[in-house]
């Protein structure tokens, strides 16, 4: 979720680890570890797509054994997808446990997928609102 002024924006960003086991047409979430809430400022789209960049670095990649099995995929948000599902599953799960108001609006969203050794180990939801 963003908020938007003249000399840049703020990102709301919620992160979980997540516990999900994949069925026939959805995953089924069968816990959520962890969850977070923090505030951003960016003056520009550079600074947050850097910060988001160094997020995957430090915490994923820094922690594979071994990088020729990583897949970085990157889509627009398709809810015919069943990974783009369960990022708007534990979206409405985050949102409902941290009380937060505000709609998450999907149709300016960038998704992330990182899986290793064809194995999910990081999904994101990145905003592209008003950039």
């Amino acid at each position: 979720m963003t908020i938007y002024s003249s000399e840049g924006f703020t990102i709301r960003e919620l992160g979980c680890k997540v516990y999900a086991t994949p069925g026939f047409w959805d995953y089924s979430v069968a816990k959520i570890e962890n969850p977070i809430q923090k505030r951003h400022y960016f003056r520009t789209a550079d600074e947050y797509f850097k910060h988001i960049i160094a997020k995957i670095k430090e915490d994923i990649l820094r922690n594979v054994p071994d990088l020729r099995y990583v897949n970085i995929q990157l889509h627009a948000f398709d809810s015919s997808n069943t990974m783009h599902r369960l990022i708007l599953t534990v979206a409405q799960m985050l949102q409902y446990m941290m009380r937060i108001r505000e709609h998450i609006n999907l149709s300016r969203l960038a998704c992330i997928i990182i899986t290793y050794n064809d194995i999910p180990i990081f999904i994101e939801g990145a905003s592209l609102q008003g950039i």
